[in-house]
């Protein structure tokens, strides 16, 4: 009643009855104290270590190379922390199912910055490895050399087959892909036989040295990972 400079209750004898002014909080009230036991209620979860886990959307490739290391390390600094859900997603999808709430975290590459709250972890490049990669200088090949060779490549809904599109509309060279897979392992086996040039990120490769980095008119083809 002093915080709010209100009377909320009208008192005779022993019994308390609320005023019209209390009446006319109430729904908020409820809300508030509601929100107080929520918040009990997590704190205690979190003390004793059985808090939800975290819900992180996260493409299978960006889990070898930057996740795996992050749950080790929070393994490490609080072992009660419980497991991550790591969900896999789509591109076209993923910020919409963050914003939405579906996900905690999102980790996922990106031209634009994925919303305010969101830090640039490290870029990814998009490399070749096959017959065009041995016409590299400097460990760079322009996408016109691409138009020569059969492309093996990620599928269309790939943000790697969209930055590869891109940029061969913009050397206007003709691509001829032959056969799209996500198995990385995949593309790589038919760039070692020669039958195809594959195209990729370089976080896809375990030893990226031998891969020529993809460029137009000088230009990297490359995009950041984002957390966010």
């Amino acid at each position: 009643e002093d915080d709010l400079g209100l009377k909320l209750f009208t008192r005779s004898g022993r019994g308390v009855a609320p005023t019209a002014a209390c009446l006319a909080l109430r729904p908020q009230l409820d809300r508030a104290l509601a929100g107080v036991a929520d918040l009990r209620r997590i704190a205690g979860d979190i003390r004793e270590g059985t808090a939800a886990p975290a819900r992180i959307g996260c493409a299978s490739s960006h889990v070898s190379s930057f996740l795996a290391g992050c749950i080790r390390a929070l393994t490490e600094h609080d072992p009660r922390s419980p497991f991550p859900v790591v969900v896999p997603v789509v591109s076209e999808t993923a910020v919409d199912l963050l914003s939405a709430g579906g996900l905690d975290l999102l980790v996922e590459p990106r031209k634009k910055r994925p919303g305010k709250r969101a830090a640039q972890l490290y870029p990814l490049h998009l490399v070749a490895l096959g017959p065009a990669a041995h016409e590299a200088k400097r460990g760079k090949l322009d996408v016109s050399a691409l138009a020569a060779t059969p492309i093996a490549t990620m599928p269309s809904d790939s943000l790697a087959r969209s930055m590869l599109n891109e940029a061969a509309a913009a050397a206007g060279a003709s691509l001829r892909v032959v056969y799209e897979t996500r198995d990385a392992n995949a593309l790589l086996a038919l760039a070692k036989e020669g039958l195809c040039t594959a195209v990729m990120h370089d976080e896809l490769l375990a030893d990226a040295s031998r891969a020529a980095r993809l460029v137009v008119r000088r230009r990297p083809l490359s995009v950041p990972l984002w957390l966010a």
